[in-house]
């Protein structure tokens, strides 16, 4: 079972039109946004990078990959494991996962309301769980439960970051 995609693979994956198109139409809403309902500039370019970066994580996770068969891993902490017997690509996988939504954790707070740890990770879990619902139902990968609970992992490290800078 080969559990990582490269890097530039997943780089190279991502359709650069679409993403124009999306980006566009993104900052569009986003000064309609503003406009109405008079956010400040910096809250509307946090609200465009958080949109554009959940974006980006439904390219990498969901819309860029090739269609296979629908696979479900529902064992909690599965991996650990398997990687505690050294497999080096599945420990890289975990940390991809932890390390790709920290971004997201850190810049929730600064444009939401979400200013909680409870709020930050239910948030980032249910991202999460729309991610792996979404995978399995186009059949784009791999169902985990691992997966959210790295994911949401990550949101919350982000979040934490977050604090720890604001002080």
């Amino acid at each position: 079972m080969e559990y990582v995609y490269s890097l530039s693979e997943l780089a190279m994956s991502i359709n650069p039109l679409r993403s124009l198109i999306v980006s566009i139409v993104v900052l569009m809403c986003v000064c309609l946004f503003q406009y109405r309902k008079h956010l400040s500039f910096k809250k509307c370019i946090l609200l465009y990078l958080i949109i554009m970066y959940m974006y980006l994580v439904l390219c990498l996770t969901l819309l860029d990959r090739h269609s296979t068969i629908r696979m479900v891993k529902l064992i909690p902490l599965w991996s650990y494991p398997v990687i505690f017997q050294g497999s080096r690509e599945l420990f890289l996988e975990v940390i991809i996962n932890i390390v790709m939504m920290m971004p997201l954790g850190f810049l929730l707070p600064l444009a939401t309301r979400l200013k909680t740890n409870s709020a930050v990770a239910l948030f980032g879990f249910l991202f999460s769980l729309s991610i792996e619902c979404s995978q399995f139902i186009f059949m784009k990968g791999w169902f985990e439960i691992d997966d959210m609970i790295h994911n949401t992992l990550g949101i919350v490290l982000g979040y934490m970051i977050y604090k720890k800078l604001k002080r």
